[in-house]
Parts: structure tokens; sequence; C-alpha cells
């Protein structure tokens, strides 16, 4: 369980920030989720680490973040494998699940009672069986309500529509067309494109683009964490507990 005899106090200006960068290619995709914390979540963060991974000495040590990538990794890698957040004309029977790469700050390294922001970056990629012009022109996402998402497609696609992105903008940046948003409540969204046959011959053509880095704050809506993934549903337990404490 969850020690909080290192933790005198507890901040209340809690923050925490999402946001998924998508780069869809001819025969393949990644997925980075950037995540930000500070005050409260940091704080939780690092006790969840100390108990969970470490050793409740109050204090997070290189080791132990090792320990927290590499299970991020493997379970991230088993909730993925799961349930795909992505399909194809309604199918994810012709994309495969090709590698997850974590960077767990090293900031989280200190004592846990350690305030200041933590960013990590998580990455999932993805393999086309068939390059994406032969398999239809409907995409399907499966992201968190409320956070923000910047999906790049192939260069010279043309989208014609979009769903389920709340505030969305389209444009083109290069060649490379792209739509920039919020998924809405139901966390699905979907984009409709048709392809330019001059360019589908070519399937390594992909411009890529950087992640946004003016992470936004949408705590209101309250998104979930990858940590809960790793540690289901423990979040707001490990909050209310911890508040609970500051005022013994």
């Amino acid at each position: 369980m969850l020690s909080v005899a290192t933790v005198t106090s507890i901040p209340v200006d809690a923050a925490y920030s999402w946001e998924n960068n998508i780069t869809v290619g001819m025969g393949s995709m990644t997925w980075e989720y950037a995540e930000q914390y500070s005050g409260e979540s940091s704080v939780i963060m690092r006790s969840v680490i100390d108990s969970e991974m470490g050793n409740k000495d109050g204090f997070i040590a290189a080791w132990e973040l090792l320990k927290m990538d590499t299970f991020s990794r493997r379970n991230l890698h088993t909730s993925v494998s799961r349930k795909m957040d992505v399909k194809i004309n309604d199918s994810s029977a012709s994309i495969s699940l090709s590698g997850v790469e974590c960077a767990i700050s090293s900031e989280l390294i200190g004592p846990v009672s350690k305030k200041g922001e933590v960013s990590n970056i998580y990455m999932v990629c993805y393999a086309f069986r068939d390059p994406l012009p032969e398999q239809g022109g409907r995409i399907w996402f499966q992201g968190e309500p409320g956070t923000y998402v910047f999906i790049s497609m192939p260069e010279r696609t043309e989208i014609t529509s979009v769903h389920g992105v709340d505030n969305a903008t389209t444009g083109v940046q290069g060649l490379v067309p792209y739509v920039e948003g919020y998924f809405d409540f139901t966390g699905e969204s979907v984009i409709v494109f048709s392809m330019n046959k001059t360019v589908t011959s070519n399937p390594q053509t992909l411009e890529s683009i950087s992640l946004r880095t003016d992470l936004q704050d949408v705590q209101s809506l309250k998104p979930s964490s990858p940590l809960d993934k790793v540690f289901p549903g423990s979040t707001d337990k490990l909050l209310e507990r911890l508040r609970r404490n500051s005022k013994l």
C-alpha cells in the first residue's frame, strides 16, 4: 500500500495534461503520448513508484525509475495488444503492434514529496499489413476524452471529413495534411480521406511533424493517465488518501 510517512503537506494546485501526436504513414503509424504532471499529481506519481516499484523509503532512485520504465513498457504493450485503439475501415485485422517505447522523466528521481513538473513520453508503433490506400478511406482512433490530439496523414492525402474531434482544425503543413483538436466525450474520432493515386505507389513517402510542446491543461475534463493503465484506478484513490493523511 502507499506509504505517506514522508508527505507532510499536499499542494492544492494539482495539474495534469496529456497530448496525443498521431502520425499515419502509408504502411505504418505511430501514436505518441506526452503527459505532464505537477502539484499533487507529481507527488502521487512519485508515491506510487516508491510504493509499488521501490523500497518505500520516500526517495526515488535511478533503479526504481528503471523498473517503472520496464513495467510501463510491458503493461502498455499488453493493454494495446488486447484492445487496439486504431482501425481502418472499422477493422484492426490488418494492423499489428510493432513496438512500444517509453521515456520516463529523470525529474522523478529524488524525494517523493518533490513538487516539480514531470514530463513523460510514451510511443506505440503500428504496422499495416497492406498499404493504407488499399485498405479503404476511413481510419478510426480511440483516445482519451478531452485530451488534445494532432493527427498527420500521408502526403497528398485529402481529408474529406472529421468526426469526434472537438474544435477540429484541418490544414496542410508542407504536403502533409493534418487535423488538430480535442477528442470528444466518447474518445472516438474518425477521419474519412481519399488518396491521390499518383503517390500511392511510394509507401515510404511521409513527412514527419514534430509534437507540439505547449501542453494544454484539460484538467477540467479529468482525463485518465497512462499511470492508471499500470495501476488501474489508483490515481484518484491515492489522491484522496494523501489529502486525508495531510490533515492528520
